[in-house]
């Protein structure tokens, strides 16, 4: 989720998607949309390993390969 409720993050395989969520007057979700593309490296129990910053413009992310190439964050 965003930090503000309005947007809600997820991946669809390796695709960063986001929806936008309102809930007033009445609950509604938007059309998904894919924000980019990125293959990720699998966290803890097979988890993918991403977070989103408070605003919702960044994202930090485990991408496999880091390791060679440095971290990235993208926006």
């Amino acid at each position: 989720w965003s930090a503000d409720g309005h947007e809600l993050f997820y991946r669809n395989a390796d695709a960063m998607m986001v929806v936008e969520i309102r809930s007033r007057p009445a609950f509604s979700a938007g059309a998904p949309r894919v924000l980019f593309e990125r293959v990720l490296k699998s966290g803890v129990y097979g988890s993918l390993s991403y977070d989103v910053t408070a605003d919702g413009r960044e994202f930090l992310m485990l991408e496999l390969g880091t390791a060679e190439h440095g971290a990235n964050t993208f926006s």
